[in-house]
Parts: structure tokens; C-alpha cells; sequence
């Protein structure tokens, strides 16, 4: 299913979520979304086995700890920690909706909170006490999201359509638009 939708709008016409509307984010319903929500995989990109499953896997274990952050911070009635709970209940209220759209937005949304109980996180790991094996985990994490970093950074260029752009060569090109002549539109006659 990834593969198919994320050929473009014209292979997806037929992928209906369960309420029969259009599926536009198809890669929001399978299991490489995971990743996606932690940077380890480029949004929307279709990925080649067996790296995929590799960052599956270390994505299902990023929500799991994601999960664990969030609900420790609950517990320390942290504010972050109730955004984040909040989230991950609608996340999976969505997923099992089918609800592709809207699991795409909260994603977009949860990435500041995302970030945050990561960057609190990390912080933990760079005290004294675990110094080095915090610089490593810091660093390996960093690695690991560069090729999403790329992805976008390369797509934001334009250079080929479907994904971020949707038209190639857009900002080469301009934009322009002639407005239709006030005189050929006519006020519609209802009777």
C-alpha cells in the first residue's frame, strides 16, 4: 500500500478509508509513518527493505519511550507531559479510524512536543554521571535522522513533483495569474 500510494494522487483514486472518502496521506496508515514521526524517515517517502524495517523497529521503540516520557512527565505534572498524552491517545483514536488527514496534522503538531520531551530527554543523558554515553546516543540519533534532513532539504528545491512540490520548477517559473475579464462573468439568473 505504501508504494501504491505514494506513486501520486492518480494510483490513490481507488484507496478509500473506511468512512469511503479519498485516502490523500496513505503513508499516515502503515507502519513506516513511526518512523516518520521522529525524523528517522522522510515524510511521505517510500522506503527500501531492509532499512525500513530497521527504522520500524527503532521507531516503535521511540514510541514506546515517547510513551514512557509522557507519562513521567504526567506524573510530575509537567505540562508538556499532558500535550503529549493527549496527543498520543488521538494519534492512535485516528490511526484506527483510518483517518489519514488527520493523523498527517497531528503529526505536524506533535512536533514541537515531540521535540521537547526528546530535547528534556537528552538533556538528562548530557549530566556528568552519563556524559559519554549521552554524547553517543545524542550523536547516533543525529546521524540517524540526516537522510530525512536531506530529503527535504533536496525537495525543497523543486526539482521533481509529488511528495513536498507539487510543481516542478515553480519558484524558477513564477507565479502568474490573469484574471478573466469582469465583462465575461455574468450574474446568474435564478428564477
Amino acid at each position: 500500500m505504501q508504494s501504491v500510494g505514494s506513486a501520486g494522487l492518480g494510483s490513490m483514486a481507488e484507496i478509500n478509508d473506511q468512512s469511503g472518502g479519498l485516502v490523500l496521506f496513505p503513508w499516515t496508515l502503515v507502519p513506516s509513518f513511526v518512523p516518520m514521526l521522529f525524523g528517522l524517515h522522510a515524510f511521505g517517502g517510500v522506503g527500501v527493505d531492509p532499512l525500513i524495517s530497521l527504522q520500524i523497529g527503532v521507531g516503535l521503540l521511540f514510541l514506546v519511550f515517547f510513551i514512557w516520557m509522557a507519562l513521567g512527565q504526567v506524573s510530575r505534572r509537567e505540562p508538556a507531559g499532558y500535550i503529549a498524552t493527549i496527543m498520543i491517545a488521538l494519534g492512535f483514536f485516528l490511526f484506527f479510524k483510518g483517518q489519514d488527514f488527520g493523523l498527517f496534522k497531528l503529526a505536524m503538531f506533535a512536533q514541537p512536543v515531540i521535540t521537547l520531551l526528546l530535547a528534556h530527554e537528552f538533556f538528562k543523558l548530557l549530566t556528568p554521571a552519563r556524559r559519554r554515553y549521552g554524547r553517543v546516543v545524542v550523536v547516533v540519533f543525529f546521524l540517524c535522522t540526516v537522510p530525512s534532513h536531506v530529503y527535504y532539504s533536496y525537495a525543497s528545491l523543486g526539482n521533481y513533483g509529488g511528495g513536498l512540490s507539487e510543481i516542478v520548477g515553480a519558484s524558477e517559473l513564477g507565479v502568474k495569474f490573469t484574471p478573466p475579464p469582469t465583462s465575461s462573468i455574468r450574474p446568474s439568473s435564478r428564477t
